[in-house]
């Protein structure tokens, strides 16, 4: 906890003009179906003390309105709504309850007079929410969801069946959400003096602050060191999303910090002064050795090289034999049929001569903890586009080696005349071969080992981050895309490093992008990290 007896940290209330705090708890339902949450009522009341607290968030009492179980849901939707449409500083929600699913698939944020089983009629949508924070002017928005499905309100978990489709993402809202399925509750027996796991565990962050942090901090930098405490304790992880201008707001003083005074105007995070640190990340032009490509398998990439050329040899004579049997006249006109079955065999030859080059050369990490998608569908689309490039390749070849062994090629010019109207499918060889060649590469690649944590993305290349330089590791929803956030034991990078391009100021991190691949692995990779990272 904080020493109350230094300095207090102060939080200028003409930084937030025209701002509103919205709480709302439910901690007592009437629907027996729905149970009682005294940690609910604890929540709200410690929620609202560090947010009023002018040392921490410093809000003014009277911008700040609690619903205390509220039970008309009805007005507690209009309510939002008309207090969003007064908003034109910041507007922040927060809430914890039940959370429930509609028939629809929509989240619900019950109250206490809510049917268990009809939550879309007697409860809140988050559509309303949805459609209540669009329409504010409110400069920034936010959110914070503590209940049950909360995550629902920002992703989905590719893979996951109990997880249905985003309904619920508000473009320019910061969203924090406790868990995408069940929340978590201390036993009923604690529950009297207790916070929710979630709640808790925020009210302390910013009660105690970040050591070696900036200070404010933003919701975005409170984040990380949320998920780490609750994964700590093994308890469900949240989620975040941020967007515009949310992400970078200054929620609270930074009680670690030792600092006095106010934060920038408007509630702004100022840019941290950036002080010259070593370099922590290891650039490199090639894999290094802890993720070459392992067990490539020759005989496939043997196989498949023969399985292809014989393929392309095999189209090219049955095409001869296709075209010889159309000419008028052919003592070979019964063999049609035949000849065009062979020639469609044969591209198929060429497309899985193909694909086996490509399983027998694709990188496959050789670290203990490597993680590479698996891109099957890169591998079947990539073949079937060559194989419907090969068709056209092989109908034209023999179309021409025909017109030349019979000393003129205007006889076939009708065929060539019809040929030019689907020749752009050869360029289905040209797609072919980039699906071939990104299910080869296996990009976004990722090792996690006793050394560092080791990625390759298309804008970054390889590098490798030392465990010695890293404070923090996730894999983490930043905006729309899965990204490596790490956050680093020396401070922010200096401005002439290569790594100052992967910084991420609001996060205080760096932060790689573009792993969404990788999102079905995301809880075997976190135990990786836990295992390797000292």
């Amino acid at each position: 906890m904080p020493n109350h007896g230094s300095p207090a940290m102060t939080v200028d209330p003409a930084g937030l003009p025209g701002s509103h705090a919205i709480l709302i708890g439910v901690s007592t339902y009437q629907d027996r179906h729905l149970p009682d949450i005294p940690a609910a009522a604890n929540s709200l009341r410690q929620l609202e003390a560090v947010l009023t607290d002018p040392r921490l968030c410093g809000w003014p009492a009277d911008q700040v309105t609690v619903l205390a179980d509220p039970s008309d849901s009805r007005a507690v939707a209009v309510r939002i709504r008309r207090l969003a449409q007064d908003t034109t500083g910041v507007l922040l929600l927060y809430y914890v309850g039940h959370g429930a699913i509609t028939p629809g698939g929509e989240l619900c944020l019950t109250v206490a007079d809510t049917d268990a089983e009809a939550p879309d009629l007697t409860g809140v949508e988050y559509a309303r929410v949805r459609a209540a924070f669009h329409d504010s002017p409110a400069q920034v928005k936010a959110a914070i969801l503590d209940c049950c499905y909360s995550g629902r309100a920002i992703e989905t978990l590719a893979g996951e069946a109990d997880v249905v489709a985003d309904h619920t993402d508000i473009r320019g809202v910061y969203t924090l959400t406790a868990s995408d399925l069940a929340a978590h509750v201390p036993p009923p027996g604690e529950q009297s003096h207790a916070c929710t796991s979630f709640t808790g565990e925020l009210v302390d962050l910013i009660r105690t602050g970040i050591p070696g942090q900036g200070d404010p901090l933003t919701l975005g930098g409170l984040y990380l060191d949320l998920r780490r405490r609750l994964r700590a304790r093994e308890l469900p992880a949240p989620n975040q999303r941020g967007t515009d201008t949310a992400h970078g707001f200054a929620f609270t003083r930074n009680a670690a910090s030792g600092r006095t005074g106010p934060p920038s105007a408007h509630g702004r995070l100022p840019l941290p002064p950036r002080r010259s640190v070593p370099p922590v990340v290891e650039y490199h032009q090639r894999a290094p050795d802890n993720a070459a490509a392992a067990g490539k398998y020759e005989s496939w990439i043997g196989a498949g090289l023969v399985t292809g050329g014989l393929g392309a040899a095999f189209g090219v004579f049955e095409s001869v034999q296709f075209w010889r049997s159309i000419v008028p006249g052919s003592p070979e006109s019964e063999n049609t049929l035949a000849t065009a079955i062979w020639t469609f065999a044969s591209v198929i030859m060429i497309g899985c001569g193909a694909a086996m080059l490509a399983y027998g050369a694709a990188w496959r990490p050789a670290a203990p903890a490597g993680f590479r998608p698996a891109y099957r569908s890169r591998l079947a689309g990539g073949a079937a586009a060559l194989a419907g490039g090969a068709l056209i390749a092989v109908i034209i070849a023999g179309a021409l080696i025909v017109g030349l062994q019979t000393g003129g090629l205007d006889q076939y010019s009708f065929h060539f005349t019809h040929l030019l109207v689907p020749m752009w499918l050869i360029g289905m060889s040209a797609n072919g071969w980039n699906g071939l060649a990104e299910y080869v590469r296996g990009l976004p690649r990722l090792i996690v080992d006793a050394k560092g944590v080791t990625a390759v993305t298309i804008r970054s290349g390889w590098i490798t981050i030392p465990w010695s330089g890293v404070r923090d590791v996730d894999l983490s929803l930043v905006g729309s895309s899965l990204s490596l956030v790490v956050r680093l034991s020396g401070g922010p990078p200096s401005p002439e490093s290569r790594e100052a391009q992967l910084w991420n100021a609001d996060l205080q991190a760096l932060v790689l992008n573009g792993f969404d691949p990788l999102r079905g692995r995301h809880d075997r990779i976190l135990t990786a990290f836990r295992h390797h990272m000292p």
